[in-house]
């Protein structure tokens, strides 16, 4: 659910507006992880917002 960051609306504007497969915010989307030690071994790179190999 959008959330309002001034007049525009957003996807959040902090950890707490995201949740389930993409718990933080960063640059105003929910993202997958925010470094590498966000993501789990099996996809340890964090890159742009997602995990991969």
């Amino acid at each position: 659910m959008p959330v309002c960051d001034g007049e525009r609306c957003v996807q959040c504007t902090n950890d707490k507006n995201c949740g389930g497969a993409t718990p933080f915010c960063r640059d105003k989307k929910c993202v997958a992880c925010k470094s590498d030690k966000d993501c789990p071994t099996t996809a340890p790179k964090c890159n742009n917002g997602t995990c991969a190999g």
